[in-house]
């Protein structure tokens, strides 16, 4: 027999076609939720008997009933409804309904009502006849009215929570039959509504272990809650898909209940296979992590959020030979060598109090008595409210970093000494280089003089002869005459400038006070650069010969650099003298040192000669050399020490009584003291003249003497 049922409730529905369901012969062939709903369902699917609510939207079951009976005389109807009244009963005979069951009575009398009125009778609940037959019907009808839309607003409810709800849900009748699953509970499990009401749930969904054993329905934890009426709560169990897949739940299953007896039960249920995959690789972590807490030199610690310790791996303990109650009781501190013990606590204290990580090395006692350097590191593991509930960190072993460390800082300490020592030979070779270039200054200086020098002065004086003649030349012969004194004079200024850059006699001379003011006034005229010089009155007494060199070499060089590079109309020399060094800076207002060249220069990887030879002329006096530059603004500045040095031995002043005496003034013999042949001659030339050459070095006392022998006066 083929059914249509009826109802604007989807659980009253349900429960209808759970009941059908029971009977295999019965065939629900569609469901509709209203009155015209079930109009136009009956005239497509043409069933043998409709099942029909009264209080619908939009049309009502009474109002449904005529005008199917109108349409297809030959359909069963049977009211189901709320009401209890004759009257109503009445109303829906007359509408054209052949039974009428109340809701409350539909799992007793919906079956008997079919097979009544299948059967060409009529059908009444037991109950209705009995009662109060003066109601209206309008009036019966208002209330059913409000009473179902109480009940429809309640169902709509209770849908809506059910359907919304993440976790799966599902009802079982008295018997253990679907009534009802909801939307999560079909995605979870793959089955459909339809498929499981009026189904038992434990032979669909619960029937086998996932190790294919039987799972007997006597053993099901939700059917036992619904015999025995005791509610479960957070029970875990695992349920079977429709794809045959295993879904591992966690479920609580609440028995419904009247008059104290059970009449149904509610499962809600949850997927649980995160939660269990989590434990599964929390469990497989820990197992990783005690194998690799095993495998790891002296392994793992852990303490709590004050610092005691709580845990050690037993590779620590059989390293150590400590117990772990002793490290709880007395900490692991014991283990360490008494030199390490106060920097270790101290350190680890102020981790404690700043909640800081954790890393310090030390040396611990193995069971064999030995020591051994270890490396403890850990970190402080705070709650989600920031604070520290416990430490945890490991053991390492790193007694070959040490001893490779030691070996290697002793290598280090060699190589260092090695170096030192090729870098002192390499600066002593460089002071000795420095000092031959000086050397060989000197004597090419001398060399220009004594030599190039003395036969342009030769000349000169020879010149100076013809000269006294020249009236009695021609007109051409003076002026080759004068041209021939021009040039020996270029020539011998030249030479002259020349022996002195290369250096100056006044350095030995006079002093370095004396060779510098010199040397700026003649570069200031050569260069046309306004050169000034700041320095005390007789800054340069008493200093030794090579500082004095290294000073005017230093000033020498700078202001050659100024020239070439700046581009600057001014510079400044300034000298600062105390009692245990000197100070020299050179300034320039000219364009700078470039940054990239003054890096370079820092960093020791670029040096112009000149710069190079200042800084290590500097060096043989362990002294330093200090470069600023900017736009506008260059300064050269090297500070030398002064060493305490014996004055060497002076020559004799020259004593009053071998003066000339005043009565030889006009004419006297000439004593000429040169040391080249050359000028000797030329002077005594002047047979005229009274001079005496006078020049300081050799050769000075031995004339002396040569004078008062002969009584030259």
């Amino acid at each position: 027999m083929r059914i249509l049922v009826v109802d604007d409730h989807e659980l009253v529905r349900k429960g209808m076609c759970a009941v059908l369901a029971s009977k295999p012969e019965l065939d629900v062939c569609g469901e509709a939720v209203d009155g015209r709903d079930a109009i136009e369902r009956a005239r497509v699917l043409h069933p043998d008997m409709v099942v029909i609510d009264i209080s619908m939207p939009n049309m009502n079951g009474l109002e449904a009933t005529r005008e199917i009976r109108r349409l297809q005389p030959n359909i069963g109807v049977i009211i189901v409804s709320q009401h209890e009244t004759p009257e109503m009963v009445r109303q829906a005979f007359n509408a054209g309904a052949s039974g009428y069951v109340v809701k409350s009575a539909i799992s007793k009398d919906l079956l008997t009502a079919i097979q009544k009125v299948g059967g060409k009778s009529s059908f009444v609940s037991s109950g209705i006849l009995g009662a109060n037959v003066n109601l209206d019907p309008q009036e019966i009808l208002q209330r059913s009215a409000a009473f179902e839309k109480a009940l429809r607003e309640s169902e709509e409810r209770f849908r809506f929570a059910m359907n919304n709800m993440a976790e799966g849900l599902y009802t079982l009748d008295g018997s253990g039959l679907v009534t009802y699953v909801n939307p999560a509970a079909e995605k979870m499990l793959g089955w459909t509504a339809a498929e499981l009401l009026g189904k038992k749930m434990h032979d669909v969904a619960h029937y086998k272990h996932p190790d294919g054993t039987p799972f007997p329905a006597e053993d099901c934890a939700g059917l036992k809650a619904l015999r025995s009426g005791k509610e479960i709560k957070e029970h875990e169990d695992v349920f079977i898909r429709k794809d045959g897949k295993f879904l591992p739940v966690v479920f609580s299953a609440t028995p419904l209940k009247q008059d104290g007896q059970s009449t149904g039960l509610v499962i809600c249920f949850r997927d649980d296979t995160k939660r269990r995959q989590a434990e599964k690789a929390l469990r497989e972590s820990e197992r990783i992590y005690r194998a690799i807490a095993e495998s790891i030199d002296y392994g793992i610690w852990i303490c709590d959020a004050r610092g005691r310790n709580t845990y050690v791996s037993p590779s620590f303990v059989k390293f150590t030979g400590i117990t772990q109650e002793h490290c709880a009781d007395q900490g692991w501190w014991s283990a360490l060598h008494p030199d390490d013990v106060e920097a270790a606590t101290t350190a680890w204290e102020r981790c404690i109090r700043n909640g800081a990580p954790w890393e310090h090395e030390f040396r611990i006692r193995r069971v064999d008595g030995t020591w051994r350097w270890v490396l403890s590191r850990g970190v402080p593991i705070r709650d989600g409210d920031e604070n520290i509930t416990y430490w945890a960190g490991i053991l390492l072993d790193v007694q070959h970093r040490k001893e490779f460390e030691n070996s290697l800082s002793d290598r280090i300490a060699e190589r260092t000494q090695a170096l030192q020592g090729a870098t002192d030979r390499l600066r002593k070779l460089s002071g000795t280089l420095l000092q031959t270039q000086d050397e060989e200054r000197r004597r090419i200086a001398r060399e220009l003089h004594d030599g190039i020098g003395q036969l342009l002065v030769a000349m000169s004086m020879n010149i100076a002869g013809v000269e006294t003649e020249k009236d009695r030349l021609s007109e051409a012969g003076r002026r080759s005459l004068g041209h021939a004194v021009e040039m020996i004079e270029q020539a011998s200024q030249e030479i002259r400038t020349m022996s002195h850059l290369l250096h100056p006699p006044l350095l030995d001379e006079m002093g370095l006070e004396s060779a510098l003011r010199w040397y700026i006034g003649g570069f200031a005229s050569r260069s046309n650069i306004n050169v000034t010089m700041q320095a005390a009155e007789g800054f340069s007494d008493g200093l030794p010969r090579e500082l004095a060199l290294t000073l005017f070499r230093i000033v020498q060089e700078s202001l050659t650099n100024v020239h070439r590079h700046s581009e600057s109309h001014t510079a400044q020399v300034e000298i600062e003298r105390s009692d245990r060094d000197i100070v020299l800076e050179v300034r320039d207002q000219g364009k700078g040192i470039s940054p990239q060249t003054q890096s370079s220069i820092l960093c020791g990887a670029s040096f112009g000669v000149g710069l190079r030879g200042m800084q290590e002329r500097t060096r043989q006096f362990n002294g330093h050399l200090e470069i600023e530059s900017t736009p506008g603004d260059t300064r050269i500045r090297a500070v030398l020490p002064i060493a305490r040095e014996e004055r060497s031995e002076q020559p004799d002043e020259i004593r009053p009584e071998y003066a000339l005496p005043d009565s030889v003034r006009e004419v006297a013999t000439v004593l000429c003291v040169d040391d080249e042949e050359a000028g000797s001659r030329a002077s005594c030339c002047w047979s005229r003249l009274v001079i005496v050459c006078w020049k300081p070095g050799p050769g000075l006392r031995e004339s002396i003497f040569f004078v008062r022998r002969r009584s030259m006066w």
